[in-house]
């Protein structure tokens, strides 16, 4: 969790240019409001603004690139089915 007064907060706006590989802005919200393959960038909302840390960033590329720790996606109808990925033929 983002710790505002431990952590050094920038604007979600700002994270792509942070990055290099410069995603869209699209694309770090969805990584806050739905994560990838089970792992969200931590955000917090203050007075309508969406913020994240540095910190929380470098938290989540790490655990993306953790060996096994991130589920494997799955259909989306699927998983609101309830549905495991063997059940599926994969």
């Amino acid at each position: 969790m983002v710790d505002p007064k431990c952590e050094h907060l920038c604007r979600l706006t700002a994270v792509p240019s942070a990055l290099p590989s410069r995603p869209h802005l699209a694309t770090v919200w969805r990584w806050g409001l739905h994560g990838v393959r089970g792992v969200k960038l931590e955000t917090l909302l203050i007075g309508g603004v969406r913020y994240t840390s540095d910190e929380a960033v470098a938290r989540f590329i790490s655990r993306l690139n953790e060996p096994g720790a991130v589920r494997e996606p799955v259909n989306a109808a699927a998983e609101r089915a309830g549905e495991a990925p063997a059940a599926m033929g994969a």
